[in-house]
């Protein structure tokens, strides 16, 4: 456990750092992540708009208009189905949330010198995954074929794990292409 606290102090010193470097450049903002911590932005990730308010990264606003748009049609229209239907669109909508926390971190911050810390980060994304497939597995229900539809389509969000062409999985464009 004297490791863990010596990690801990070492990352909260780093991050009073980061927090007052930010506040003397004036352009950087301190982004919090789902897991409690924060990491310091840069000014071009986080810029101001007119109206004062801190711009989302593009990738953060596209993912959050995937979430506006096609998810929140799929979970509405998953009400008159069922309950078991709208169970699985729930699960399937956390998965997408949790992707959201990764996305907005991967846009936040470099990438991890340590590949444990990329998987404590998609580690949340993963469990949400494994809720979705553990639907799809088992007794076949009247609603199986919706439980298989949604396992397969949320292999999707595994594209955040991409590292590079030679961990054999496909680039991030492709992989969606061939889970859908």
């Amino acid at each position: 456990m004297g490791a863990l606290e010596g990690i801990l102090e070492r990352l909260e010193a780093v991050a009073t750092r980061l927090e007052s470097a930010a506040g003397s450049s004036g352009g950087a903002t301190v982004a919090t992540l789902s897991s409690g911590g924060s990491v310091a932005a840069p000014a071009s990730v986080t810029a101001s708009s007119p109206s004062g308010e801190v711009a989302l990264p593009s990738s953060v606003a596209s993912f959050d208009a995937l979430l506006a748009g096609p998810l929140r049609k799929l979970t509405s229209l998953a009400a008159p189905l069922g309950p078991e239907i709208v169970d699985a669109a729930s699960l399937f909508e956390a998965a997408f949330a949790a992707e959201r926390h990764v996305i907005a971190a991967i846009a936040a911050c470099k990438k991890p010198a340590d590949m444990g810390d990329l998987q404590a980060l998609i580690a949340p994304v993963g469990e949400a995954m494994s809720r979705v497939f553990a639907r799809a597995e088992g007794r076949r229900t009247d609603a199986f074929n919706h439980y298989k539809a949604m396992a397969e389509a949320v292999q999707a969000l595994s594209f955040v794990a991409f590292q590079g062409p030679d961990m054999g999985m496909s680039m991030p464009v492709s992989h969606v292409w061939e889970a859908w």
